[in-house]
């Protein structure tokens, strides 16, 4: 067996029906915005979150699937299995290709996971150090200005500004977390914190993975393909890509 194999791959994959639990937590916390008690800078992080979450989720089965061929290729060519090695590679047209691509997956999913992460670390932080939030309808004023028109008799329509208390907060300026939306805010994010936890091992455990990967020897038997040829210049690209993805 290859020395950089990773055993139980697929036990990083999130199950679907957790994600589907944590859409039902999203749920119950949509009721309170009828209510006009959940704060739209927190509501839309929320949302966010689980936009992101579903998206993690696609992006580390799109990995999975990626260094899965890659180990199943190593094991087909340590075996000299000539005809599964073809299988894999008449799908990537190159292990070049096939290292790249998974590469470039792994990329993009660190990128989404960081911005998961960031949503979360927000949510966090206004649930742990605030009671109490700015009233994003009047901006923290309290009250909102309408011009009006008066007209005396013989003269022209004068305009004077009027000051209306906000009725989204009262007229404080804030909006006061609700305790049971609070609980409900907590909720949901314990329940996503150990995704992210499993996120985070998941794409270290896959970066390593592919810095260190070896592409397999092919000799021994009937040649399949050439290995990232000096003559192709797209390869080169490839390789000088690699190259960079190691030095980070």
């Amino acid at each position: 067996m290859p020395t950089n194999y990773i055993t139980n791959l697929s036990s990083f994959l999130i199950d679907e029906n957790k994600i589907s639990e944590i859409g039902d937590k999203l749920e119950k916390l949509k009721r309170f915005s009828d209510n006009e008690v959940f704060p739209f800078q927190i509501q839309d992080k929320v949302n966010s979150t689980f936009s992101l979450l579903k998206d993690c989720s696609e992006k580390s089965r799109i990995c999975y699937e990626l260094c899965n061929e890659l180990q199943v290729l190593d094991t087909f060519s340590e075996h000299k299995d000539n005809s599964r090695v073809r299988l894999v590679l008449d799908k990537h047209d190159s292990v070049g290709k096939l290292l790249q691509k998974s590469i470039s997956e792994l990329e993009y999913f660190q990128k989404r996971l960081k911005k998961f992460e960031n949503f979360l670390k927000e949510i966090d932080a206004e649930l742990v150090r605030t009671e109490e939030l700015v009233c994003n309808k009047c901006e923290g004023r309290g009250y909102s200005l309408m011009t009006k028109y008066v007209r005396e008799r013989g003269s022209s329509p004068q305009p004077y500004t009027e000051s209306i208390n906000c009725d989204r907060c009262e007229g404080t300026g804030k909006i006061f977390l609700d305790s049971e939306l609070k609980k409900e805010l907590t909720d949901f994010i314990r329940a996503i914190k150990p995704i992210q936890i499993n996120f985070k091992i998941y794409k270290n455990t896959l970066e390593n993975y592919l810095k260190e990967y070896q592409i397999p020897s092919l000799e021994g038997y009937d040649p399949i393909e050439k290995i990232f040829p000096d003559e192709d210049s797209k390869s080169k690209k490839i390789q000088q890509s690699l190259a960079d993805f190691k030095k980070k």
